[in-house]
C-alpha cells in the first residue's frame, strides 16, 4: 500500500500510529495524479498525553511603551553584563528587554561596539505616562553610562 512509510513514536516506545506515500501503482487504480501521504493516528494514545495544564496568558490590558537606545560599549562587554545592569537597576514597570542590533565598523571607535537594545515598559493595571516610563528609562540609561563605561548614540 505504501511506497515509502514511518512509524510515529512518542519516545521511541508508544507508538502513536503511521504515515506513508501511497503507491505510485495503487494511486493509479483511484486516478490520482499526484503523489498522496496519508496518516492513521491513535487519537485515544494522543489524547491520553495530552498536558492539561493550561499553556495560554491574558493578553495585556494596557498598552506598553517601547523605549530604544544604542550604546557605545567596550568590545569586551557582553549581553548577560547588560542585562546584570538592568538586573541591578530594577527600572519600574521594565517588562522585556531585546538585544537587537550589534555593530562595528564605520563610526564606531576601535575597541568599542554599538549595542542596541528595545526596553518595553508595561503597568498591570493602568496606562503608564511618558513621564513615569522617562523617568525609569533615565536611571536605567545611568547605570549603563556608570556601570559599563557606556555612551549614548
Amino acid at each position: 500500500m505504501f511506497l515509502e512509510s514511518a512509524l510515529v513514536q512518542l519516545g521511541g516506545k508508544l507508538t502513536l500510529g503511521e504515515a506513508g506515500q501511497v503507491s505510485p501503482l495503487l494511486a493509479k487504480q483511484h486516478d490520482l495524479r499526484d503523489p498522496v501521504l496519508l496518516a492513521e493516528l491513535n487519537f485515544d494514545a494522543l489524547l491520553a498525553r495530552r498536558n492539561t495544564g493550561k499553556s495560554f496568558k491574558r493578553l495585556p490590558q494596557f498598552p506598553s511603551i517601547r523605549r530604544d537606545i544604542a550604546m557605545l560599549v567596550p568590545e569586551s562587554t557582553t549581553h548577560e553584563a547588560v542585562l546584570k545592569v538592568v538586573k541591578q537597576a530594577k527600572p519600574a514597570n521594565l517588562e522585556s528587554v531585546e538585544l537587537f542590533d550589534i555593530f562595528r565598523g564605520q563610526h564606531v571607535p576601535a575597541g568599542r561596539k554599538s549595542m542596541a537594545y528595545a526596553f518595553t515598559y508595561r503597568h498591570a493595571e493602568r496606562t503608564l505616562t511618558d513621564v513615569e516610563v522617562n523617568t525609569a528609562h533615565e536611571k536605567l540609561v545611568e547605570q549603563c553610562r556608570q556601570m559599563l563605561q557606556a555612551t549614548v548614540r
